[in-house]
């Protein structure tokens, strides 16, 4: 019996043995007598073969991303939750208004008393569900809480259309398990 078999409810169709790298809209997740439904899913390609896919997770009353890099053996998992760019401040500023006034992100963010260091930019091209061709583009920004122990991600799509998600990286083996204590104080 393996690792999966405890997680996913749907074992195994013509997929094969179901992974974080194919799960599919509908698939459930089962742990700690909760139910998680995948709703929605996306694959990014950021160039050069660096692809990822990002899950939207829900129990009903909870929503997460979980979101997979890397390869089946050694896999760099995120687990995250949507929060509201105007909660986010940059030297007094609205986090929106900075990058929208100045073309770029700030090097630090503050979000709940906690500050967050710039890590990393992407450009990529995100394609929803198994259907879409085209895809959009976007520009996704990176970044560390000083702990490191938490990520805040922003996501830029157009002019002034964001995305924004508090997160923690995670091990395979902790993926569930954080994922509902760390979500049930957000």
């Amino acid at each position: 019996m393996g690792f999966f078999d405890n997680l996913f409810k749907k074992k195994e169709d013509e997929r094969g043995e179901v992974t974080l790298w194919n799960l599919e809209i509908g698939d459930h997740l089962e742990y700690f007598l909760e139910s998680w439904e995948v709703i929605d899913e996306c694959r990014y390609d950021w160039g050069n073969n660096d692809i990822s896919a990002e899950y939207t997770l829900n129990t009903g009353n909870k929503k997460v991303f979980v979101s997979v890099a890397g390869d089946n053996y050694q896999p760099e998992i995120n687990v995250s939750t949507a929060i509201k760019i105007h909660d986010l401040v940059s030297d007094s500023l609205n986090v929106k208004e900075y990058i929208v006034e100045y073309e770029e992100p700030p090097k630090v963010i503050i979000f709940r008393d906690k500050k967050y260091r710039f890590d990393a930019e992407y450009l990529g091209v995100c394609y929803e569900g198994k259907d879409d061709e085209q895809g959009s583009e976007l520009v996704s920004w990176e970044y560390l809480s000083n702990d490191k122990e938490n990520t805040l991600s922003i996501e830029r799509w157009g002019e002034y259309e964001f995305q924004v998600s508090i997160g923690k990286d995670v091990k395979m083996f902790e993926l569930l398990q954080d994922c509902r204590t760390y979500f049930g104080i957000l």
